[in-house]
């Protein structure tokens, strides 16, 4: 991508306020392997949104599956999640829009937004986001011309709370319906077809509802087929919660959880096959460089041919030093295969969940797993060297008492006394309050009240004072909140919108939850928490049917009934049907199992590379030859973190093909070191790194372009060296630009009025202030963001702008830089600036500072020290180059490497 072109369209309004946010990285769009289209003018437009913030919703599975459906297709699309509440204050107080990650459009402007609803505590999110982006909460207020808003995802199984900002829902699996649907509607946009045309449309397709015209729409399943999973999924470059390839290998579950919403709404079980699963794998490795890669479902254990899968992944991810992942597995299936696959690069972290204390809950629970069970499945993993174990229970569940309670604490105890342990165990205990879900055999109990789940959480708690134990009791108040919108109906609408316009806003997350807001808002709907936690009368039928599912209700009413008698239903994977409804054909039955046959795939096509294994013939404490690459960061890419820059040439090495040294110990990653780090925000033309690897090779900077984002580029590489030739000196000169164009422009958010975002306006130096800096006249001060203010409407918060911010900023470091005045930096550590200079050219002020042993204060320090408020973000620091001190010169980093290698003697 053009840096340029980034800075005048897709971030001419974020770009302004990025420096002055929380983790900016979130909202630059620098992904790779994006295959749709983005937005076409005149053409249909689809925008897939996530109601949180970007690191949770790039990492979430039903979305991508989305994208590549519809890149597939070749239909256009883009991105959108939720602004972190920083943001969405900056946004609202200028008076702006949401827009679209990729090309920053504004969210208006597209045809079609699918938003995923996942969790009932986003629900604000969603209210917020249309908000934002101009949009009338209530779909039936909307006009003509405004994008159609449907909803997917597993809250879809009851969407009645939030079901009024919706056009339509889309039940069940999406890959087929959602592209289907923009289909549709893409051709009825050409014919200039009406608003009610259109959901009239969205209503015929199957597994959508649309209010008002749909009486019941059932669940769509889609039968899975090889070629389904992207071979080059999307890989973020700011940092997300998992960081690694993952693949979906099954979807749905038959133990039949009678408390599992995902259990029940995912049927009937579909399995991928092996070949699948395994090309995925290679092929988004190739193409993302991820080192760890997780098989998805709701039990991967229960994956047929888990042996086979195993055995054919194991030789190429030891080959490419890449982990294996595994989610939640049954103690059964914890076999020694299953232990070492794990464990081959690194070891990953092993959790297990019995969800209950006794024999007796968990057969009511129906988890069909035995205490011996249990205790053996975490014996083979301590014994095979694992130290951290978690394990994950539910309090609250029907029928329990005290003696299940009870129970948690003597199960996790009689497991810190287990053998073969080879240090001291960090066994961490989660437990979550039961809520009862939609459409499972517990969906008419009860749910405990918050004093209620109080007392049993304090009870627990003085069970459980084992050191070796670190217990997370999930807190009853998001439990509760989160019932009353499972299980709530469309009265509690006007609840939501109340709480939106109150300020609630990641509901979900603990430090923003505002429960005494949301039980005022409920009061003053005549609602009381208890009663909303309350059980629903069996005979009675139940507001959420219209949003059917597969599973019968008449199946649920006979697992309840089954659940109370504490009767196990085997699983009919293993067993006899149970006539759940969830399988209408013989190809949903067989869908269930993958293929055979696996085993002439497994002893081919996987050539393991055994000098990348053993890393050549060189000793694991022997240096191999070093390369020094000099990139640039600019633009955009300026807001990506020095950890997020290490990751990004981390994944570019993988991907490359070059014969990379990797270090030992528990977490294999290349053997490179970054250069000086650049604070977020900075940009920098004469970056460096060195990287080592097991032999001469022909490194090239078109070898790292192809895998790097927009604004990251290598420039140069040199080499091979030695790594004791290489060495860095400690003295060096640093030279920056400081661009003062934003300043001059006025592209900030300033905020004096808490009705437009609710932010604290800035403070204005005062008089005093600026004589303790001992470096600003009061002439020149008095004009300082005069123009800025104006601009925006805000006057009272900055006294003025002088006419040449370049030539005042240089005037000002001068006087600095000549008194000999030490500057306080950010950490309030005293900096001296002798050897410092500064010079202006046009818009900008060239900064250089000498940094020996010690340090000198950085551009920002100076910056902060001689501008008020949040003014110092405004500028662009560039830094553009860094001089090393050999002999009695200062020269470049890519000069004091020797290039000849010497190869050590055999």
């Amino acid at each position: 991508m053009n840096e340029k072109t980034d800075r005048s369209s897709a971030g001419i309004y974020y770009d302004g306020i990025l420096p002055g946010i929380e983790k900016p990285s979130r909202y630059i769009d620098r992904e790779l392997n994006l295959s749709c289209e983005k937005f076409r003018e005149g053409g249909f437009n689809t925008l897939l949104v996530f109601p949180d913030v970007y690191e949770i919703g790039m990492t979430h599975q039903g979305l991508r599956f989305l994208y590549h459906k519809l890149a597939e297709k070749d239909f256009s699309a883009e991105y959108a999640f939720s602004p972190w509440p920083d943001m969405e204050k900056l946004i609202r107080a200028s008076g702006g829009t949401v827009r679209s990650w990729q090309t920053g459009t504004q969210v208006s402007r597209f045809d079609l937004i699918g938003i995923t609803i996942p969790y009932e505590l986003h629900y604000t999110n969603i209210l917020a986001f249309l908000d934002m982006a101009g949009l009338s909460l209530e779909a039936g207020k909307r006009r003509d011309d405004d994008p159609l808003v449907v909803a997917g995802g597993p809250c879809t199984t009851n969407p009645l709370p939030i079901l009024p900002a919706f056009d339509a829902i889309f039940l069940g699996d999406g890959e087929e319906s959602f592209p289907e649907a923009v289909d549709t509607l893409s051709r009825l946009k050409e014919a200039h077809a009406t608003r009610r045309e259109m959901k009239e449309a969205l209503a015929s397709i199957d597994g959508v509802y649309v209010e008002g015209i749909s009486e019941r729409s059932e669940s769509r399943v889609y039968i899975l087929s090889d070629g389904d999973l992207p071979r080059e999924p999307i890989v973020p470059s700011a940092s997300i919660v998992h960081e690694r390839l993952s693949v979906e290998i099954l979807r749905g579950c038959t133990r039949g959880c009678r408390f599992c919403h995902a259990g029940m709404a995912y049927r009937p079980r579909r399995e991928r096959s092996v070949k699948e699963i395994v090309e995925a794998v290679k092929g988004g490795l190739d193409s993302s460089g991820w080192e760890e890669v997780s098989l998805l479902s709701l039990s991967s254990s229960d994956y047929s041919r888990f042996s086979e899968l195993i055995e054919a992944l194991q030789p190429e991810l030891l080959a490419r030093r890449v982990s294996l992942a595994l989610p939640s597995l049954r103690p059964e299936t914890v076999c020694e295969k299953v232990v070492s696959a794990s464990s081959a690069v690194r070891k990953s972290g092993f959790t297990l969940a019995p969800e209950a204390g006794t024999q007796r809950l968990r057969d009511v629970i129906n988890k069909g797993m035995t205490e011996d069970e249990i205790l053996q499945g975490c014996s083979n993993i301590l014994s095979a060297g694992w130290h951290t174990l978690k394990l994950y229970f539910m309090m609250g569940l029907p029928t329990e008492t005290r003696e299940d309670l009870e129970g948690i604490a003597d199960l996790v105890e009689k497991i810190t006394r287990l053998p073969g342990r080879r240090r001291r165990l960090n066994l961490n205990v989660s437990v979550s309050p039961f809520v009862p879900r939609v459409n499972t055999p517990f969906q008419w109990e009860d749910q405990c009240t918050i004093p209620e789940m109080d007392e049993k959480q304090r009870f627990l708690r003085s069970l459980v004072r084992n050191r070796d134990v670190k217990m997370t009791i999930r807190d009853p108040q998001t439990s509760a909140l989160e019932g009353i919108f499972a299980r709530g109906t469309t009265e509690l609408w006007p609840v939501l919108v109340s709480a939106f316009q109150r300020g609630c806003r990641f509901d979900g997350w603990r430090d923003w939850l505002d429960f005494a807001m949301w039980e005022s808002i409920l009061g003053e709907y005549g609602f009381a928490i208890d009663g909303l936690l309350s059980g629903r009368p069996v005979e009675a039928p139940l507001p959420w049917e219209r949003f059917g599912l597969r599973v019968t209700k008449e199946f649920l009413l006979l697992e309840r009934e089954r659940a109370f008698k504490a009767i196990v239903t085997e699983d009919c994977r293993t067993g006899a049907c149970h006539d759940c409804g969830a399988c209408r054909s013989s190809e949903d039955k067989n869908a269930g199992k993958a293929e055979p046959g696996i085993e002439a795939y497994v002893e081919s096509d996987t050539d393991i590379d055994m000098e990348v294994v053993a890393d050549s013939e060189l000793g694991q404490d022997e240096p191999g030859p070093r390369y020094r690459i000099i990139f640039e960061k600019i633009g955009r890419a300026r807001f990506l973190s020095h950890r997020e820059l290490i990751n990004i040439f981390q994944r570019a090495l993988r991907r490359s093909g070059l014969p990379v040294r990797f270090t030992g110990g528990f977490h294999p990653i290349s053997k490179m070191s970054l250069g000086p780090s650049l604070p977020v925000g900075s940009e920098g033309t004469e970056e460096f790194f060195d990287v080592e690897m097991t032999r001469e090779a022909d490194v090239s900077p078109e070898l790292f372009n192809k895998s790097l984002p927009g604004g990251v580029r290598v420039t140069d590489c040199g080499g091979p060296f030695m790594r004791k030739v290489g060495r860095l000196p400690e003295d060096a000169i640093f030279t920056y630009s400081l661009d003062t164009t934003p300043l001059m422009k006025g592209l900030f958010l300033s905020s004096d009025s808490t009705e437009a975002g609710g932010m604290e306006p800035a403070e204005p130096a005062t008089r005093t202030e600026i004589d303790d800096k001992r470096c600003v006249d009061e002439v020149q001060w008095t004009n300082l963001g005069k123009e800025l203010g104006e601009s925006r409407g805000h006057q009272e918060e900055y006294k003025g702008l002088p006419e040449d911010p370049a030539a005042w900023l240089a005037g000002r470091f001068s006087m600095i830089f000549a008194s000999g005045d030490p500057v306080t930096d950010r950490r309030g550590r005293e900096r001296i600036c002798d050897g410092c200079s500064v010079t202006r050219e046009d818009d900008s002020c060239n900064l250089e500072l000498s940094v020996p042993f010690g340090g000198r204060p950085g551009p920002l320090d100076l910056l902060r020290f001689v501008l008020p408020g949040k003014l110092s973000e405004l500028v662009i620091i560039r830094r553009t180059g860094i001089l090393f001190r050999k002999d009695d010169n200062y020269i470049h980093p890519m000069d004091l490497i020797d290039r000849a290698f010497q190869q050590r003697e055999t």
